[in-house]
């Protein structure tokens, strides 16, 4: 297995082993993630990308840390 293999498959057991440790989402808290990824996705359409920052911003306030 190749180097990127192995960090794949660490990557991909971590995500599995956090599977039973996920709370239930609400369809409400899922329409605002959809919305974000739909804005984050049309900024980094348009010349110049998505600013970093408000990327950011937008996704770590679903993080639960």
């Amino acid at each position: 297995m190749s180097k990127l293999g192995e960090r794949v498959q660490r990557d991909a057991d971590e995500v599995m082993a956090g599977v039973d440790a996920a709370r239930e989402v609400s369809s409400e808290l899922l329409a605002l993630v959809d919305r974000d990824l739909r804005e984050i996705a049309a900024m980094a359409a348009v010349p110049g990308g998505a600013d970093p920052q408000q990327a950011l911003e937008r996704i770590s306030r679903y993080s639960p840390l």
